[in-house]
Order: structure tokens, then C-alpha cells, then sequence
């Protein structure tokens, strides 16, 4: 669908496409197996960071000329290839070296400023006068969750690695996986632990301690989002309400089998428990669901769908894998990447393969191969697309997020500074600051944001309970 305009110079085709709408390659000869063919071409030109140009005369018959792209804006979704019909086939060895070497000096620089560019941290509340520091500290209950939650929250990988080193070539379904090391401590970015046992609520101390979790991929595909976050919630539900820990599967070595899981590409995904039992990680969700459907009752429908959902990607996953990728990060990139790699004959150990993987990520919505599968309508949504959108900007109106928002909404200017626990505004009188971290009951925060609504400047706010001049 996207436009031809054919040169006279011999030998050479000129092919204009959206970058929506990448679909027309066939007069440069490139066979068209699929219709994401020609978007994988033009993420891979970005990821090799192939220089901004135009096509003309004097071009190389062996180079790719890009127009238009994020960086120039000269014609946005505009691309323009310039290849001789006889690279057809994308002999673009230079291009392998490019992104190689473009992938080594961002992982370097992230070294260098001290940031892990694969780390992702999700806290989660635990109430402590119901589960208790004994449960906390051993939380054996709970990892067993975590270990195998990957079969349908993983964002995929293509490469093997342990801690700073990579092993080798291979896909897995966990981008995390390989840099866990222990079951719990404080570390966050040395032998990176299952759970980190720092104690940082960010709420009230007395009543409250952090469940910080630390093990997960980022998803895009929000239908992974969605499964990832509801289980979670639904099995710390479960433990907290006293599921009885011996329905609950106890592994043998949670680390070896988090690696063994996503490296398994027979997804059988074998492990072993404690007494040299096997099982697989799909017996062990279901057992998770099973007892998330006798401890938590009296749902509302919204979880009750999340229940279904749960049970229903297990279902798929073990009838076909691959019938997950229209939910699921990790087999939608997988299915995309190795039709390439067949088409092309690509070796296992191929650069294009590591490229390609991190163009899925890109989240620039005009070269991101994920967004080019999400424009496509190759994703079922677990929400509406305007909810979606909506809930962006607006946050759920029972949590202290929209007390916070309510309050940048009205006094945005005067805010000094929001945190988890507290927003700071300037009034007459000094600073005010709204303390937040005792703020869950949704009968409180209904009447902080009506107070909110009524005030006509900050110092109105002064006779909120959780008010105090600071």
C-alpha cells in the first residue's frame, strides 16, 4: 500500500513507504512472504543506524538511504530505499558489523553511568498485622508464583547471558531471567535477587511493609500487563486471606529453574520440586489459580474476568504456544522474528536476530515492530482502546494516585514537590504538605478530593486531617 516511483537509472529501484504502512517491496525482487516483511527491513535500518539521506545519483548500489525518519522529520512516515536489484537478498555484512558495535556502546554507556538497562522493580503493599514478618522472610509460598508467571509475562530474548557476560546465541522467553543469582537480599544490581528485602514502603511504617519485587519483564503487549499484574494480585489475595502453603508447590532451586523455564524451547517447561519431584511450571500455575479460586471469594466481576483470562492463556499455552501471540510479548516476537530468519536463512547466531529484538522494543510508535503488529490488529486488548487512553491520564479515583493528581490538577503551580507518601504545596503560612502514606480507605480519599474540589486556594486545605504546615 505504499507508493512506487521507479528511476531511470539502470539497474536500480527507488520504493517510497509509509512507515505505517510498510507492505509494497516487490519490485526490488525481495520475495514477499509476509506482510510485515518490509517493516522488519525498515526497523532494521534504524537499528543499524543506517545515516539520513536521500536517494540520488551518486548513491552506493550497495547502500541503504533513509528519508524521513524520527530523526529528520523532513517527510515524516516517508522511507526511501536505494538497492541495485542484485542485493536483493540484503548484503548488508557492514550492517551486521553497525549493529553490533551500536549495541556494545549503549550497553557501555549504560555501564558507565551506573544504570542496568535491564532493570524493572514493581513494589507491592503487604499489610503487616496480616501477613506476618515469619510468612515475609520465607515467602516459600510465593516464589514458586514468581518463577513460572514467565510462560505468559515474558517479553521474550534472543541471546543466552549470565550476570555481565553473554553465553550465547538462542531465544527464551524472559528478558530477566538470566540475572538472578539468589532468592532474597538487598541487592538490586549485583546478584540480583528473586525478592529485595528492603524494607521502603512508602506508607505508613507501622502498618505496612514493601513487597518489592524485582523479578519481571517490561511488556509492551498490555494483554501480558494485564495477566501479569491481576495474578499477582489475586495469589498475594490468596496468601494474605491464608491459603494453606501445603497446596503450594515448593521448588528445589528457584534460580536454576527461573533459567531453565525461559531457555526451554520445547516449552514443556520442566522442573524440578524439593523431594527430586518433577512438575512444569504450567502444573504449578494452575495450581496457583486453584487455590486463588477456593481462598478469594466474593469477587466482582472485574476479577472474575481476570480469573477466566488466566485460566485461558494456560489453556492456549499448552495447546499451541504460538496461538498465544496475539496476547503475549514473548510468542508474538518470537513468530514475527523466526518468520524472518527462515525466509532469509539466518543462522541462530546471526546479529539481526539480537537487532531485531531490540527494534521490537522501540517506542517510537513509527519504527517499533511491536507497534506495527498493534496497528495491524494482531493483538487482542484486555480493555478498550479510549479506556485504555483514558486511564493514562486519569487514575482510578479510590487510590491516593488521584488525591495527588487532584491536587497538581488544581494547584499545579504552587505544588512543590509529589511523592508516594506526600504532596507539598505553598500557602500563606509556610509550606502545607498532605500526608498520604495512612490514605487507602476509599471513603477518606472520596472526601479529601470533594475538599480538594470545594478549595479555592491552598490554604483552604489546611483543615484536612492529613494536613500539617511543614
Amino acid at each position: 500500500r505504499g507508493s512506487e516511483d521507479a528511476r531511470e537509472t539502470p539497474g536500480v529501484s527507488v520504493v517510497r513507504i509509509s512507515a505505517r504502512n510498510c507492505y509494497a517491496l516487490h519490485t526490488m525482487k525481495i520475495p514477499r512472504t509476509r506482510a510485515l516483511r518490509s517493516f522488519f527491513l525498515l526497523a532494521l535500518a534504524f537499528t543499524c543506524g543506517c545515516s539520513p539521506g536521500t536517494a540520488d545519483e551518486s548513491a552506493s548500489r550497495r547502500t541503504i538511504s533513509v528519508t524521513g525518519t524520527a530523526t529528520t522529520r523532513t517527510t515524516p512516515d516517508t522511507v526511501v530505499w536505494d538497492i541495485t536489484t542484485t542485493a536483493s537478498h540484503l548484503k548488508l555484512v557492514s550492517a551486521k558489523e553497525q549493529s553490533d558495535k551500536q549495541m556494545q556502546a549503549i550497553l557501555s554507556t549504560a555501564r558507565k553511568l551506573g544504570v542496568d538497562p535491564n532493570d524493572l522493580q514493581t513494589g507491592f503493599l503487604a499489610v503487616r498485622k496480616e501477613y506476618k514478618e515469619d510468612q515475609y522472610g520465607n515467602w516459600g509460598d510465593f516464589k514458586g508464583f514468581l518463577v513460572t508467571r514467565q510462560i505468559y509475562s515474558g517479553a521474550g530474548k534472543y541471546g543466552w547471558e549470565e550476570e555481565d557476560r553473554f553465553v550465547g546465541p538462542g531465544f527464551q522467553i524472559s528478558q530477566r531471567a538470566d540475572f538472578f543469582s539468589v532468592l532474597q537480599s538487598v541487592d538490586t544490581m549485583q546478584r540480583r535477587p528473586l525478592i529485595n528485602t528492603r524494607d521502603e514502603p512508602h506508607a505508613n511504617p507501622d502498618r505496612y511493609r514493601r513487597f518489592h519485587v524485582i523479578i519481571g519483564d517490561a511488556n509492551l503487549c498490555p494483554y501480558a500487563t494485564y495477566l501479569k499484574v491481576a495474578t499477582t494480585c489475586l495469589v498475594l489475595q490468596a496468601l494474605i486471606n491464608g491459603a494453606d502453603p501445603s497446596a503450594l508447590p515448593s521448588l528445589a532451586d528457584p534460580v536454576a529453574a527461573l533459567k531453565s523455564i525461559s531457555r526451554d524451547r520445547t516449552w514443556q517447561w520442566e522442573v524440578e520440586l524439593q523431594g527430586k519431584k518433577t512438575t512444569t511450571a504450567m502444573a504449578i500455575q494452575r495450581q496457583y489459580l486453584d487455590v486463588v479460586r477456593d481462598t478469594v471469594v466474593g469477587l466482582d466481576p472485574s476479577w472474575i474476568t481476570a480469573l477466566k483470562r488466566w485460566s485461558d492463556i494456560l489453556d492456549g499455552l499448552e495447546q499451541d504456544p504460538l496461538a498465544t501471540s496475539d496476547r503475549l510479548d514473548w510468542s508474538a516476537k518470537y513468530r514475527l522474528i523466526e518468520s524472518f530468519r527462515e525466509v532469509e536463512g539466518l543462522a541462530d547466531e546471526d546479529p539481526w536476530l539480537r537487532s531485531l529484538d531490540l527494534a521490537y522494543h522501540r517506542l517510537d510508535a513509527e519504527a517499533g515492530l511491536y507497534y506495527g503488529l498493534l496497528e495491524g490488529g494482531d493483538f487482542r486488548l484486555p480493555f478498550s482502546r479510549e479506556r485504555m487512553r483514558e486511564n493514562r491520564l486519569v487514575p482510578p479515583a479510590d487510590t491516593r494516585a488521584a488525591v495527588r493528581g487532584r491536587c497538581i490538577e488544581r494547584f499545579g503551580s504552587l505544588v512543590e514537590s509529589a511523592q508516594w507518601d506526600f504532596v507539598r504545596l505553598k500557602s500563606s503560612n509556610g509550606c502545607l504538605e498532605l500526608r498520604l502514606d495512612d490514605l487507602f480507605d476509599p471513603v477518606r480519599i472520596n472526601e479529601t478530593l470533594r475538599q480538594i474540589d470545594r478549595a479555592g486556594r491552598v490554604d483552604d486545605l489546611a483543615r484536612l486531617s492529613i494536613a500539617r504546615v511543614v
